[in-house]
């Protein structure tokens, strides 16, 4: 960018002339489509459409569908990112066999990839750019909502409905999130199927727990856990008001949140909040956490809490099925599917009557001007209390959250049922 200063600082108009039509130039090679290589069969190729392959629940999705060996055996599969093919969990496709390209939010990108590839079906995971090319195509459409969309106001509404009218079939990650969809966006029910998404099952019985003393707990106390990015969407302040209220009944009720920190002002104003609340000693915050270790910190609690405004899926609190703990959910993302009269855990009422329309943007505000949505948390309260009070009852019947992990919410079923949606549509 200095020397871009540099050569902008020339004085001379022809120099600049020059100047400007070699930066054009470098842009455009820039933003260049990269060799496409056909595939060397006669089979019809179904292409994963996101944002980025990096790093992310989402893109670990896409990767799972995209890696599926029936799926693989029956198309060809290729992921298509908008402006670039790098990232942790591109290397990792291309390492399976599975190409990366970037159309660089290009129409004249796409066309050449659908002709190259032999694209049949496109795959949308809310990246939705060149819909409109991929009809002229003649490409089926397939469009997966993995969240509660918090972030679109009217304008934002009426604009995503100007492509999503060209959705051949929608797809949600759990049924509350179908609902929130349905309601906001104005869709048909019919138009949109619900498939969970999966975790790997495995084993967790050889698992060591975390040693509470490593973290400051005693073995004696009654641990409650919650894995979440610090961001206004978790909305931490909830299970944090709640705990305030119960430990001078229940002094040995404690909180550890993992959680990366996503939002640095959201971070800092709970950290605030926790100090005010004087529950420095109560709440332990740990930070960063290696993803196989999340599970020896599962295995050392008692109970997982989540208190979210929104969730797609809550892949943490199917984690914590996997090691057998209870769960307390909001009314949010699986919790539903989850939990079932409640048979292994609480299902907490939302912070909002109204959550068709809450949009992030007021939480951020509300949050800097301290003005925190309680709501639900004698609702918390009472959930949390209530597995204290009858730990042994609890863990019992929250051996059933592993059955339901093998049985359903696995990533094998969740391959199963896309292969069969990607049938229908051809």
């Amino acid at each position: 960018m200095n020397l871009l200063k540099k050569l902008f600082s020339i004085t001379n108009e022809s120099n600049h002339k020059v100047i400007c039509f070699c930066f054009i130039k470098f842009k455009i090679s820039m933003f260049k489509l990269q060799k496409v290589t056909p595939f060397s069969n006669n089979k019809i190729t179904i292409a994963m459409q996101v944002y980025k392959m990096d790093k992310g629940g989402l893109e670990e999705v896409v990767l799972q569908i995209a890696n599926d060996k029936n799926i693989r055996e029956k198309y060809n599969v290729v992921i298509l990112t908008e402006y670039s093919n790098n990232g942790y969990l591109a290397d990792i496709a291309r390492k399976n066999g599975i190409p990366v390209y970037s159309f660089f939010g290009s129409s004249n990108n796409i066309h050449k990839l659908v002709k190259s590839l032999n694209i049949k079906i496109v795959h949308f995971h809310y990246n939705i750019f060149g819909i409109e090319e991929y009809k002229k195509l003649n490409v089926k459409t397939v469009y997966t909502i993995h969240n509660n969309y918090i972030w679109f106001d009217k304008d934002g509404v009426a604009e995503r409905n100007t492509h999503y009218k060209y959705v051949d079939k929608f797809v949600a990650v759990s049924s509350q999130v179908k609902e929130f969809f349905c309601q906001k966006f104005g869709i048909s029910e019919e138009e949109v199927d619900v498939i969970t998404n999966g975790i790997e099952y495995h084993d967790t019985d050889k698992i060591q727990p975390i040693p509470r003393q490593e973290i400051g707990l005693e073995e004696d106390d009654f641990v409650f856990i919650n894995v979440a990015t610090f961001n206004p969407i978790k909305y931490h302040f909830a299970q944090a008001k709640a705990l305030s209220k119960l430990t001078s009944a229940y002094p040995k009720m404690k909180l550890v949140i993992l959680g990366n920190i996503g939002d640095k002002e959201y971070y800092k104003q709970f950290r605030e909040f926790i100090r005010d609340l004087k529950l420095e000693d109560k709440i332990k915050i740990i930070n960063y956490v290696p993803k196989q270790e999340v599970y020896r910190y599962l295995k050392m609690a008692d109970c997982f809490i989540m208190t979210s405004l929104a969730e797609g899926f809550g892949l943490a609190a199917a984690e914590a099925m996997l090691c057998e703990k209870p769960l307390i959910l909001t009314n949010t993302g699986a919790a539903r599917d989850f939990i079932n009269n409640n048979d292994i855990g609480i299902i907490i009422k939302h912070a909002f009557r109204d959550v068709q329309n809450l949009l992030i943007e007021n939480i951020i505000k509300d949050n800097k001007n301290q003005h925190y949505h309680f709501e639900n948390v004698d609702d918390i309260i009472k959930a949390m209390e209530t597995i204290y009070l009858n730990k042994d009852y609890w863990l019992e019947r929250a051996k059933a959250g592993k059955d339901k992990i093998k049985s359903k919410f696995n990533v094998t079923r969740v391959r199963q049922e896309y292969f069969k949606l990607y049938e229908g549509r051809l």
